[in-house]
């Protein structure tokens, strides 16, 4: 690694492949902690390019224990790191787009910079998410619907976790985890913390030939499609990208507030995904959540855009569709 570390203390670039073959080595037994940690820390201050990221990204996936899943699989993870603490949008909305039809491997994992991540968020509305490999496949061939609980399909993090934690500062890592789904989901809902990053993450996408992403990133600060503001997306389709923003009032939703989806613990995140799913939540987290369902139902191509996929997800929460999806859920991880 001495090689790379001297193109890095130079501010060259790295190829795709010395990505690879790095972030490989920091993933592994062989690694030396010192030299990981400066070239994760190199990498970061001179600026990681589309080819590290993809490098980097398919390494990742090659230590990853992945499962079987359909080729529509669809997932709605998203990278964090804005520090703004809501109820769990992107998980709220993968069981909406569920219910409605789309195949989705939810990624996620506990936050270390929010008060909920989708795995506490799970946890408290009664999901066992320490499901093993075979029965999360099970899962989604049952339900359409599985939570890929990163810890368990990451292993060789533990070679990259300490490393990461010393540090103590951003590194490619935290990007990552979008990049890497375990079941190979090339269609993609993805929230990132600034506008920059969206067209970043789609060009790695397309190096990595995924097929449909939405990378969004809200003027409000979320990494979701929001209607409290306006949000910057990234699409990427037919190998093509296009930049554009949208706004919440064009698909019939009232400006939201962003204090309204605050949250200070994951029961409370619990609590506002089931009002919505019970239909006593009228406002803003049910508009989000219904939006953002609305964006991973175009990327698994059941709705041809945004309004018609909130239309659709309107339908699901108000038919009780999403509801019985969670029931059900709920009840597959509980009897495996």
């Amino acid at each position: 690694m001495k090689d790379l570390l001297l193109k890095l203390l130079a501010s060259q670039e790295l190829s795709f492949e010395e990505a690879r073959q790095m972030i490989l080595w920091i993933m592994s037994e062989e690694a030396i902690s010192v030299q990981a940690a400066a070239l994760l820390a190199l990498l970061q201050a001179k600026g990681v390019t589309v080819d590290e990221m993809a490098g980097a990204a398919l390494a990742m996936r090659e230590r990853a224990s992945s499962i079987g899943a359909p080729e529509n699989a669809i997932d709605t993870c998203s990278t964090g790191g804005n520090g703004i603490s809501t109820f769990n949008i992107s998980t709220c909305a993968a069981i909406i787009a569920a219910a409605a039809g789309a195949v989705v491997a939810k990624h996620g994992n506990r936050s270390n910079t929010r008060k909920s991540g989708s795995a506490e968020a799970l946890e408290a509305l009664g999901v066992n998410i320490t499901l093993n490999l075979n029965e999360v496949e099970g899962c989604l061939r049952e339900l359409d619907i599985c939570f890929c609980y990163a810890i368990n399909h990451h292993p060789a993090m533990r070679f990259a976790g300490p490393i990461r934690k010393d540090l103590a500062v951003p590194t490619i890592f935290n990007l990552l985890g979008p990049l890497t789904n375990p079941a190979g989901a090339k269609s993609q809902l993805i929230g990132v913390p600034n506008k920059e990053l969206t067209l970043k993450i789609a060009q790695v996408l397309q190096r990595l030939d995924s097929s449909r992403v939405l990378v969004v990133h809200g003027h409000d600060g979320l990494c979701e499609l929001t209607v409290t503001a306006p949000t910057h997306v990234a699409e990427l389709r037919d190998g093509r990208i296009r930049e554009y923003d949208v706004n919440p009032e064009e698909l019939g939703f009232k400006t939201g507030n962003l204090d309204e989806i605050r949250i200070d613990n994951p029961e409370e995140s619990a609590k506002i995904i089931e009002r919505i799913f019970s239909c006593q939540e009228q406002g803003t987290a049910r508009d989000i959540a219904l939006l953002n369902a609305a964006g991973a139902l175009v990327v698994a191509g059941i709705a041809d855009d945004l309004k018609e996929g909130v239309k659709l997800a309107t339908k699901t929460v108000d038919s009780g569709k999403a509801a019985k999806k969670m029931a059900q859920l709920i009840k597959f991880s509980r009897q495996v």
